[in-house]
């Protein structure tokens, strides 16, 4: 029998499919596999990334909507700042807006208005109010605009009586029946009982 020979060039062909066999199945196939979980980790940390910039975006917005509810509270806490001391002066401001001269103003003290308190524990008092005048409907119903819209403080009609004077039924006899509220100390109202001003 004859030896064959294999030529050195098919030997190192035959080293180089086994090398390249070796490397693709215990070093590509792992670091492709790796990568491929690399990838996705990475992408569940940009998603996570995304959602907390997205979470720290709405934290600064709500932040701000806070301050500017914060900024609203105090401009209407000082918005209401008619308390009893104060009433009076506030329904002459009323009376002389409405162009009328009343017959009779009357302010009750300040009452407690019973489980009432705001969160930084300050009870609600009401000073109930009577206001009787002789004026015509668009005059009273800027007295009621005052109360309502205008007044810095928070006033809700109880009543309003009014009846046709006189021959024309131009003017009315009026006799309105308010409450204040307000939060706070019960202070003295500034007058009690006062007749119509001159």
């Amino acid at each position: 029998m004859k030896n064959k020979r294999i030529s050195g060039f098919l030997i190192y062909l035959l080293l180089l499919v086994v090398a390249l066999l070796i490397y693709f199945n215990f070093v590509y196939v792992p670091i492709s596999e790796k990568n491929t979980q690399m990838e996705q980790t990475h992408l569940q940390n940009t998603q996570q990334i995304q959602y907390f910039e997205n979470m720290i975006t709405q934290g600064n917005a709500m932040r701000k909507d806070i301050t500017v509810l914060q900024e609203k509270l105090k401009s209407s806490e000082q918005k209401n700042s008619i308390t009893s001391s104060k009433a009076a002066d506030d329904v002459d401001t009323a009376c002389k807006t409405a162009g009328i001269t009343p017959s009779k103003v009357e302010l009750q003290n300040p009452a407690a208005v019973a489980g009432k308190i705001s969160s930084e524990k300050e009870q609600l008092y009401s000073v109930d109010v009577s206001i009787g005048t002789m004026c015509t409907v668009p005059q009273l119903q800027k007295l009621l605009d005052y109360f309502e819209k205008q007044s810095a403080g928070a006033y809700y009609v109880n009543q309003v009586q009014f009846t046709p004077s006189g021959k024309d039924a131009s003017t009315v006899s009026v006799n309105l029946s308010l409450s204040l509220y307000y939060f706070g100390a019960a202070q003295q109202t500034a007058s009690s009982s006062s007749s119509a001003s001159k």
